[in-house]
């Protein structure tokens, strides 16, 4: 029923231009829905830089681990996001067992299924190591406490949040499927999954997140840096100029 709603506005001759939040959604709407090329236009979405920012005292870092029962030394890889299914959280609890290391997984959000997954976890025996942080209304102090983030999501238009833990100077595992995989620098797309499902390369690209370089989060705060709300309101505003 959307996608007929959604065919009747795209077809509708008042339409002067879709705006796409990544080349993958406008990739989408030209083949699903016909639209001419030059009837789309991608505008990526913005980040806040002020509140998404690395941590500048350690204490604070120490202080949401110790909140959650986290070890002070361990490695902890983040998952943001509500409907768990389709963001990969199943994949990345399958592929557990197989990182190394001890790595704790720090689920943030809500999901009705959350018990399942608890459950999931428990019976591969690494219950102990994803720990289920429910909503949290600061996700930005939770980025200071973690190496990497995680969301090797089914399907994502954007993917706000893999670029607000950029900013956080954290390195990203993402899939394909998500739009915001189009602005990963070149140092950090060996961590994009290609097949979310398999777990063996799931694992793999979480082997590598964990192998890589500490400057990587200098590199993830600068990638995001040039995709501030500003540049993002700029653009809008000479689209609709444009075609005023």
């Amino acid at each position: 029923a959307q996608m007929l709603v959604e065919r009747q506005a795209f077809r509708s001759p008042g339409l002067k231009r879709a705006i796409a939040v990544s080349n993958f959604v406008r990739d989408d709407l030209i083949r699903e829905f016909g639209l001419a090329p030059d009837k789309t236009v991608t505008i990526y979405n913005g980040v806040d830089l002020d509140r998404f920012r690395p941590a500048a005292d350690p204490s604070e870092r120490a202080a949401i681990r110790q909140k959650f029962i986290v070890p002070a030394s361990a490695r902890v890889v983040v998952f943001v996001g509500n409907g768990f299914a389709r963001k990969g959280l199943g994949f990345l609890i399958e592929a557990w067992p197989l990182v190394a290391g001890g790595a704790f997984l720090l689920v943030v959000g809500a999901d009705r299924a959350a018990d399942k997954f608890a459950r999931r976890a428990g019976a591969l025996n690494v219950g102990a190591r994803v720990v289920f942080a429910g909503p949290q209304p600061n996700v930005e102090a939770i980025f200071r406490a973690a190496d990497a983030l995680a969301m090797p999501s089914l399907f994502e238009p954007f993917g706000n949040v893999v670029m607000e833990a950029m900013a956080s100077g954290l390195p990203v595992m993402t899939s394909v499927f998500s739009g915001v995989a189009e602005l990963i620098p070149p140092s950090m797309r060996g961590f994009r999954v290609e097949n979310p499902d398999d777990v063996g390369e799931v694992a793999l690209r979480l082997g590598a997140l964990f192998d890589a370089p500490a400057g990587l989060g200098a590199e993830a705060r600068e990638t995001a840096a040039k995709f501030t709300w500003t540049r993002y309101a700029n653009e809008l505003n000479a689209l609709i100029e444009s075609i005023g």
